[in-house]
Formats: structure tokens, C-alpha cells, sequence
């Protein structure tokens, strides 16, 4: 590729080759199975859009004419005022870099792919991470913090979630305001072993934190019961059922009308499930979920969980690999597979397939079919300016910048097709 002389139009134009609307999807969906898998639709426009569920078919049926038309009850349907969610990444490039590489067009497209493949990877791990989440954008949980830069984690495993120059805010749950009126820590190291983060500031600088307490990325939850990201599994299918009076607001709707069919399923490792091991709990969900008149065909779970799954099949383990298409408008531009191990239940055969952003101690198992993202336009797009152009002037600094953004939401179509099972 010769960009000639050098100049913000070939800057551009470099950005527009290099990173292609397919190859930033194709960035995007690897390492996110369950953002792969699900169905898009990119007509999302309107400042909101209803999603109608039926839940109830209604009555007026029996053996007997005059019973039946005394009976007559219209069906049942929950309306969800669906609105979107925006998830930006912006990166900048300073015009020192650009002009000493004038002449040297493998220095600059260094410099490109330097800045673009960490926009498209931070972008891919909001996404992927929303996904499970409950649209609060929670990214972990502190544990007995104190007047120490070492920041623990809950679960060890969430540090996957936390990267160097982070700015952290604090609240007791995703129900409450900030703590210490929104007060930030900022990352400065992790221990991915360890399950730990290292911070700026001791962590006790933040006025009241307490063990428990929820961490989100600033501005990803700014008041309480924020919702600002992607609304995910978890935010529909969450793990306490709305019960009546309970105040449930989903998207403008209460739905503890039919706590199930319009949340899901869920159990926990109590009670009659207690020591429930992850094939048990596959075959439990798929069992009541397959009774509703559904067949459902995946389970996301950690890798650790399903190392563990694999270790419990021994010998009945069967491998498989499920293949994503990948499309622009209604045309397929590439693909991406994900290796699974395959289980028969009775509610059908169903794949199960590890998703690094899913909880350590939860598994989903869902109907992919009655699942979409609504977007408007493309999943994850540049932001361009009326010329077309995806680089800008700064117009307070010396140097150029890159804007990516994915507008939308995640929808279910028949929440009672799916379930959670989670263990304490």
C-alpha cells in the first residue's frame, strides 16, 4: 500500500485499509462466543423500540361450548421499552509520530495498528463483558479492603476485567449511589495469577468502602441502579426472581407477573440441589425448559467450569465445534468457530461453550434463537465525520484522533426459554 506524500487524507485512508468493516467484526467476535452467536439486527432507530412478549395464551377453552365462551380471557403480553445503550473507544495519535514516519510507511502503519487493535480490543472486551452483566456494567467485587495500593478481588477470576490507566468508582451495589461521590482509584498493575489490582491510591482513600462492594469502569455507572451498558443474560435472566412489590422496573415493565416466563429459570447449589455438579445442572435446566414446549441448544459457562465438566464426563465426553458467520448487511463476509463439548439432555442435545466473560459460578443455558442485538447500523462501527473520514483533527492538541462506537442492546424474545443455575 503507497500512501505517497503524507497528509491527514492518507492517514485516513491507511485507518480504511488496514481495518475494513470485516476485519474489525471478525476482531470483534473472536474470543466472544456468546456476542458471536447471537443474532443481529442493525435497524435499531427511534429513540426507543417495544419488544412485545406473550406470556400467557389466555382462556376460554373446555369440553363444554357454554363453559368455555363464559371463560374467555385474552392472552397476555409484556410490552419492553427497549432503548439503547452506547459504548465508545477512542484513540489518539499525536502528529510528531505521523510526520517522522513520512517516508516510512511501515512505521506508520505500526503506529495505526498500534492504537486501532487496542481500540477494537477494549471495545471487544466492554462488549463481550456486557454481554453477562445486568447493564449496571459491575466488573467485580472488593474483598476487606484496607490502607493498601493492593486492591483483592472476590473472585480472582475477574481481574481479567481490569487494565493499566483504568479509572475504578466504587458503590455498595449496582443499586446504590457511588461511594465518596464518585471518588475513582486508578489502575496502575494486576496480578492475573493472584486475582489482584494494584492501584495509584490506597484503596481506603475511598470514603466508606466495605467488603462486597461493587466496582465499575468511571462513567460505565454513575447513580444508583445506572444502566448505561448493554443490557446481558444477566440483566434478563437474573438470579432473584421478581417477586410482587418488589418494585421490578425492567425496561419499563414488572415482571412479576410470570416471574419465569418473563425472567427465566434459575437454581442454586441449595436445598434439593445442593452438590449439583455442572452436568446435573445442564440437565435440570434442560429439563424444565424443555417442558415449556422449548429446545434449548447452548450453555455458556467459565473455562474453568468447563474443565471441570470435562473431567466429570470422563470417558462420555464428546467434542464438537459450533461456526459463526460473520455478516455485512445480508452477506457473509467471514466466519468464526469455537470448539464445544456436546451433552444430550432431555430437553435436546445442547453445546456447551466456555465465554471468558462469564460469571466463575454461574451457567446459562439459553435458546439462542430467542436472542438478538439490536443495533443501529453496524454492531461496532468507526465514527465518521460528514466527510466520511474516520480520523479528526484534534482541536486541542497536535495530533489526529480514532473513534470507535456500538449502539444497541440485547433482547430476549421468550425469556422463559432460558435459565441460570448458580452456585455459592
Amino acid at each position: 500500500m503507497s500512501l505517497g506524500s503524507l497528509s491527514l487524507t492518507n492517514f485516513d485512508h491507511a485507518l480504511k485499509t488496514l481495518y475494513s468493516d470485516e476485519k474489525v467484526l471478525s476482531l470483534i467476535y473472536k474470543d466472544n462466543p456468546a456476542l458471536a452467536r447471537v443474532k443481529k439486527r442493525t435497524d435499531f432507530k427511534g429513540r426507543n423500540k417495544v419488544l412485545d412478549v406473550l406470556f400467557a395464551p389466555g382462556a376460554g377453552g373446555g369440553a363444554g361450548f357454554a363453559a368455555a365462551q363464559a371463560n374467555v380471557a385474552g392472552a397476555q403480553g409484556a410490552a419492553f421499552t427497549v432503548t439503547r445503550a452506547s459504548q465508545y473507544s477512542i484513540r489518539q495519535l499525536d502528529n510528531e509520530t505521523i510526520e517522522s514516519s513520512e517516508g516510512d510507511e511501515g512505521a506508520l502503519i505500526s503506529a495505526i495498528e498500534t492504537e486501532a487493535d487496542t481500540a477494537i480490543q477494549s471495545l471487544r472486551n466492554a462488549l463481550g463483558m456486557a454481554m453477562f452483566g445486568d447493564g449496571s456494567g459491575q466488573i467485580g467485587q472488593v474483598s476487606s479492603p484496607g490502607a493498601s495500593q493492593t486492591l483483592t478481588l472476590v473472585t480472582a477470576a475477574d481481574v481479567v476485567n481490569f487494565f493499566l490507566d483504568q479509572k475504578l468508582v466504587f458503590a455498595e451495589d449496582s443499586s446504590k449511589n457511588l461511594r465518596h461521590g464518585g471518588a475513582t482509584l486508578t489502575v496502575d498493575g494486576r496480578d492475573e495469577a493472584g486475582g489482584t489490582v494494584h492501584t495509584t491510591a490506597n484503596v481506603s482513600t475511598i470514603s466508606g468502602i466495605a467488603n462486597n462492594d461493587a466496582i465499575f469502569t468511571e462513567s460505565n455507572y454513575t447513580a444508583a441502579n445506572d444502566k448505561k451498558m448493554i443490557v446481558g443474560f444477566g440483566g434478563w435472566n437474573p438470579a432473584t426472581a421478581p417477586v410482587a412489590g418488589g418494585g421490578d422496573a425492567f425496561f419499563g415493565k414488572d415482571r412479576a407477573d410470570d416471574a419465569v416466563r418473563l425472567s427465566g429459570w434459575r437454581f442454586t447449589d441449595a436445598g434439593a440441589y445442593a452438590g449439583y455438579t455442572t452436568e446435573q445442572a445442564v440437565r435440570l435446566l434442560c429439563t424444565y425448559i424443555g417442558r415449556s414446549g422449548w429446545n434449548p441448544d447452548c450453555v455458556y459457562m467459565s473455562f474453568k467450569r468447563l474443565d471441570d465438566l470435562i473431567t466429570e464426563l470422563g470417558s462420555k465426553v464428546q467434542y464438537s465445534k459450533v461456526t459463526v458467520p460473520i455478516n455485512k448487511g445480508k452477506q457473509q463476509v467471514a466466519e468464526v468457530g469455537f470448539d464445544t463439548v456436546r451433552i444430550h439432555t432431555p430437553g435436546g442435545t445442547v453445546e456447551c461453550i466456555p465465554d471468558r466473560s462469564c460469571l466463575e459460578d454461574t451457567i446459562f443455558v439459553q435458546t439462542t434463537d430467542t436472542w438478538e442485538l439490536w443495533t443501529l447500523g453496524q454492531t461496532v462501527k468507526w465514527i465518521s465525520d460528514v466527510s466520511g473520514a474516520r480520523t479528526r483533527t484534534r482541536e486541542s492538541a497536535d495530533g489526529v484522533e480514532m473513534r470507535l462506537v456500538s449502539r444497541g442492546n440485547l433482547v430476549c424474545k421468550a425469556p422463559g426459554a432460558n435459565g441460570r443455575f448458580d452456585w455459592s
